[in-house]
Order: C-alpha cells, then sequence, then structure tokens
C-alpha cells in the first residue's frame, strides 16, 4: 500500500514536468508562440493608457502605476469608490471592485480590463469617470 501511494504521489508532477521540458527544449517557439499575446497585452496597455489622459478621466481619478493589459487601480479624486461602483453595476452594468469610500484612507476602483474589447476601453473609462463624479463630492469640496 506505502509503495502504491509513493508512486502514486511521486508521480504526480511528471506531466507538468514533461511539458516544462517540451516547452524548454525550444525557447524559440516559445517566444513565438507567446508573441500574439504580448501584442495583445500591450496594444490593452496603451489604450487604457490614452483613455485615462483624457480630460474627464484625469478629473475623476489618479491611476496607479499599471502594466500588463489586465488591472488598473484608479484612485477617486472626487466621490466614492463603492457608491461608484454600485452606479456603474446598476446602470451601465459594468462590475468593479471598490476599495476604501470616502474619508478613509483608500477611495478606489479596481477595473479589469483584460476581458474588455479594445475598442470599449474608452467607453468603460468614461462610464467610470462619470460614475465617480455623479457618487458625490470629496471630503472638503463645496
Amino acid at each position: 500500500l506505502s509503495a502504491l501511494v509513493r508512486g502514486m504521489i511521486s508521480s504526480a508532477s511528471t506531466p507538468v514536468q514533461t511539458l516544462v521540458a517540451r516547452v524548454l527544449a525550444d525557447p524559440a517557439a516559445l517566444v513565438e508562440a507567446r508573441a500574439p499575446l504580448v501584442r495583445s497585452l500591450v496594444e490593452r496597455h496603451a489604450v487604457m493608457t490614452r483613455a485615462l489622459e483624457a480630460d474627464l478621466a484625469r478629473g475623476a481619478f489618479r491611476a496607479d502605476p499599471f502594466h500588463g493589459g489586465l488591472f488598473a487601480l484608479l484612485n477617486l479624486v472626487r466621490g466614492d469608490a463603492p457608491e461608484a461602483a454600485r452606479i456603474l453595476l446598476s446602470e451601465p452594468k459594468i462590475g468593479v471592485v471598490p476599495f476604501g469610500g470616502s474619508g478613509q484612507d483608500l477611495n478606489a476602483l479596481r477595473v479589469t480590463y483584460a476581458t474588455v474589447p479594445v475598442d470599449r476601453i474608452d467607453g468603460l473609462v468614461t462610464e467610470a469617470a462619470k460614475a465617480a463624479r455623479a457618487s458625490g463630492k470629496s471630503p472638503g469640496e463645496t
């Protein structure tokens, strides 16, 4: 019984090790296979960066540095992150993850744009900026 268990557990990593060995045997093929994904991520990052440079977005967010074409953390310049997330979910049906809220150390929206079609990233940022502005005033604002 112990030999059977040892044989089953010890060989559990064999398929993964075999795949890794095959990939490492031809690194050029790995780079070539990854090229379309890398191009897609670079394009997504560029589109998101441009969208966040628009006046409406700059008036609503201060984005933390991001890369990779997957996620962005948008710190709200004004408004309340949980309320902005609620607005986004109820009206344009966009899901984001709110962090903190106005009056707290963190008041931000985590936006996952990895699955958003590239031609809709601008619209995502515009809707998020509108929701941030509609979510209320920042402390000290009249």
